[in-house]
């Protein structure tokens, strides 16, 4: 079968089923497993590189208030590459290319037109669902139970080791630093399987936009920075955004040195196989008694 994944996650899902040499295009955005960098790029986006995260936010409000798409297909290769199946997403146009461009693109390609196969994830069961449903696509029902079964069995084993402790520290994964946004989704989810609390966002739902005051009153005891897309070193380069307000030195997660930068662009953002990385990460930073660091110095960095 030939497949395009026009979303990072979805890439993964399918590779975790062992389709990697089915799949002849990915998005601008998939840079995950290896075996998949040298297929044709189908996407690109609008908006403009090495902008701040007080830019990047300005940039897409702005499109997105004046209906411009931020990303764009290529319509000739896509065609060229005659896919049979597609797989893409309906839930944040923010993040990749929206569910009607996609549907618009493939209205445009010759009969018989590939299947389009989307996907909104807001937990760790839809994480479960959306492989099945890639698995019923592809003939593959056999490999998802197995892959499901040992997720299932990694996130036993970390909720196993929680029960041990009563500690459930203050929890706050940051979305975004400016404006300041408590994450959301399976996120919530994540911090509470990893023994935490996440209070400013308990969940379900989006990602919530709050305040600093919010955030002091609350007070985390660890706190996670994940901004969305972003490795570590384009965290770092935002740091001052939060450094640089008022009570920073207060709160009781950097007085703990316990204040951390993931990359979120291929752990806490990406409803992939490496949602169960990024629940052990999770752990390992709230419970490091109890746990062996389940990451690289690559992947976590600890700042304060």
């Amino acid at each position: 079968m030939r497949i395009i994944s026009l979303l990072p996650s979805n890439t993964e899902l399918a590779c975790a089923l062992g389709l990697a040499d089915q799949i002849v295009g990915i998005s601008h955005e998939c840079d995950y497993p290896p075996e998949v960098s040298d297929r044709p790029i189908l996407t690109s986006s609008g908006i403009a590189k090495n902008l701040n995260t007080e830019q990047i936010h300005e940039q897409v409000s702005k499109e997105v208030k004046n209906s411009h798409a931020l990303y764009h297909i290529d319509q000739s290769l896509l065609e060229s590459l005659r896919p049979e199946l597609i797989l893409t997403q309906a839930k944040c146009d923010v993040c990749a290319v929206d569910y009607d461009e996609v549907e618009a693109a493939v209205a445009k390609l010759p009969f018989p037109h590939p299947k389009i196969l989307s996907f909104q994830p807001d937990s760790l069961e839809d994480l479960f669902e959306d492989l099945r449903k890639i698995a019923i696509a592809t003939g593959r029902q056999q490999q998802a139970e197995t892959v499901i079964a040992q997720w299932r069995q990694r996130i036993e084993k970390v909720h196993e080791i929680v029960r041990s402790t009563k500690e459930r520290p203050r929890v706050l994964l940051l979305e975004w630093l400016k404006p300041l946004m408590a994450a959301g989704s399976w996120s919530p989810q994540l911090v509470k399987l990893a023994g935490g609390e996440h209070g400013l966002n308990p969940g379900p739902g989006k990602a919530k936009k709050i305040t600093w005051d919010q955030v002091r009153q609350y007070d985390p005891e660890v706190l996670v920075l994940i901004p969305c897309g972003f490795t570590i070193e384009k965290t770092l380069r935002d740091i001052s955004l939060l450094t640089a307000l008022p009570g920073w030195q207060t709160l009781s997660a950097v007085r703990a040195k316990k204040v951390f930068a993931v990359d979120g662009s291929s752990y806490f953002n990406r409803p992939g196989p490496r949602l169960v990385d990024s629940l052990e990460i999770l752990a390992s930073l709230l419970h490091p008694k109890l746990f062996l660091n389940s990451f690289t110095q690559t992947s976590v960095l600890s700042l304060y």
